[in-house]
């Protein structure tokens, strides 16, 4: 146990040694606090500037934290079952697996370090806190609460889906049996919403009501975390203790079921690590995975066949949708469709599209970076075409730009019916989009010229999200003022676009000399 604390206190020492290494790391770090600093104290200070009776019931919130979990849940269970799971590191194989130390300390480290991993990735959650104040009236010890809730989420869906790999790995009889078992977890839930649609409830509130339901609570983790929160939330702490005990012995029993399981789990999570490694590995380096490593591939076609000098790379990565077998719509496009219904139906009483375009908006910023292009920047075939390095840059960013549009075609048609909203407000709303997905493409050419001596993928991804706000800002402080002057609502939002188009070709004019040296781009 000595050596494994010993490589606790060294690698925690490492890490603080490298920020000076590295001040891109620590101006992030600075920065990300100062903001949720500042968001907790702007919460704080209008908690008595909220309007009672303009905030939405609790029960929503309720209902989008029980549907929030249960979604997480089973995707990680499913996804642990399919491709493996873990919470070691290369580094854990080559040092601790092959170490004299017990297999269930070595197991104690990796759920001491993945609690570390598990907070990290809950922070997000308190910077909603402006949004939870003003809509739900959720002061900053609620917004904690929500924190610590989806924390537990995490941390615990990381230990059941190991413990159910290292279970099942090598019995597909067993996967079957979990992935039934998961199913049925959510059929009480679709259940419920289908009895209370029947009973004559209609759109949200009928949707609402049937995830409130008090039995779905006592669904293992996802009911009694919710209900854990909810009760808190509301009051009822009676209920809230209740939970707390019933999802800590669940946490233990997982943690004493995963070590009696197996004492010599190494087999089953050493490929579960290998292939943990190489996504990572693939992320770092803008590698995409076409298709799942046991699917097979049927030769047909060979080549790309189409285009001329830079507009290669165009039909090059149009092709490669089609041989995923995606085309556009990817995983991203269904998550953002299925946020966009959910939120306009519960904004439907408001009946503006704006709010919509809003929120597809902000989810659209963490969804665009690091596409296709970002790979070609690795390879020598860009550099080597003698084409102007701005009309090469354009052609390998093109593919990103099409996806926005087709994207905010389907997102704002399905948002206009739900509203009735005009034919005009939704083409407005699909062309200010195409704006925005040309900034945020802008914004990524942006990070990979002057963020390039930034190492970690996520400070990377927070700094290039602030400098996208920033430079967005003139477009819709210039859309406001003209909504309020002129008095056009929805069609003021066109001005973003100008805006948007106008910057992002600056920027990316201004950065085309990224294809200018191969070097810099391999280091």
């Amino acid at each position: 146990m000595k050596g494994i604390i010993y490589l606790w206190r060294t690698t925690l020492k490492n890490r603080i040694k490298d920020l000076k290494n590295h001040p891109g790391k620590l101006i992030g770090y600075i920065i990300l606090i100062a903001l949720m600093v500042f968001v907790f104290i702007t919460s704080a200070k209008t908690s008595n500037d909220v309007d009672v009776n303009s905030l939405s019931p609790m029960a929503e919130l309720g209902a989008i934290i029980y549907a929030l979990f249960m979604f997480l849940f089973t995707t990680q269970i499913i996804q642990g079952l399919s491709s493996g799971a873990t919470f070691f590191k290369m580094s854990d194989v080559n040092l601790l697996f092959v170490s004299p130390i017990s297999s269930k300390k070595v197991l104690i480290y990796g759920l001491i370090r993945q609690l570390g991993t598990s907070l990290f990735i809950s922070i997000f959650i308190l910077f909603q806190a402006g949004v939870l104040k003003q809509r739900y009236g959720v002061n900053p010890l609620g917004v904690i609460v929500i924190f610590l809730g989806y924390f537990m989420l995490v941390f615990i869906s990381s230990i059941i889906s190991m413990a159910i790999y290292s279970i099942t790995s090598g019995d597909e009889g067993k996967k079957k049996a979990v992935k039934i078992l998961i199913y049925l977890l959510v059929l009480p839930l679709i259940i419920s919403i289908l009895f209370n649609i029947k009973q004559g409830g209609r759109g949200i509130g009928a949707i609402v009501n049937g995830i409130n339901v008090s039995y779905l609570e006592f669904i293992p983790f996802v009911g009694w975390i919710k209900g854990v929160i909810y009760g808190i939330l509301i009051g009822e702490t009676s209920n809230a203790l209740m939970y707390i005990l019933a999802t800590l012995i669940g946490i233990v029993l997982t943690i004493v079921i995963l070590m009696k399981s197996k004492n010599e789990y190494y087999e089953d999570v050493l490929q579960a690590t290998e292939t943990m490694h190489k996504r990572v590995e693939d992320a770092k380096e803008g590698r995409i995975v076409e298709v799942k490593d046991t699917k097979k591939i049927k030769l047909k076609n060979v080549g790309i066949n189409k285009g001329r000098g830079a507009s290669v790379f165009f039909f090059k990565h149009m092709l490669e949708n089609r041989r995923a077998g995606k085309f556009f719509l990817d995983n991203t496009t269904l998550i953002q469709i299925v946020v966009v219904v959910i939120f306009t139906l519960t904004m439907k009483d408001i009946g503006s599209i704006i709010a919509t375009f809003a929120m597809a908006t902000y989810i659209q910023l963490f969804m665009t970076f690091t596409g296709r292009w970002v790979r070609e920047l690795k390879m020598h075939y860009v550099y080597l075409i003698p084409e102007s390095p701005l009309k090469k840059l354009m052609y390998i960013v093109s593919e990103n730009l099409i996806k926005c549009f087709i994207d905010g075609i389907i997102l704002f048609v399905i948002a206009g019916i739900i509203l009735g909203s005009s034919p005009i407000e939704i083409l407005v709303c699909i062309i200010a989009r195409l704006g925005f997905g040309m900034l945020f493409i802008a914004g990524d050419v942006l990070s990979q010229k002057i963020f390039k001596q930034v190492t970690g993928k996520g400070l990377l991804m927070f700094l290039t999200i602030l400098a996208l706000i920033i430079i967005a800002l003139p477009g819709i402080i210039g859309s406001v003022i003209v909504a309020i002057i002129f008095d056009v609502g929805t069609i003021s939002i066109i001005i973003t676009f100008v805006w948007n188009m106008f910057i992002s070709f600056i920027i990316i004019w201004l950065c085309k000399n990224i294809l200018n040296n191969i070097e810099q781009n391999l280091v």
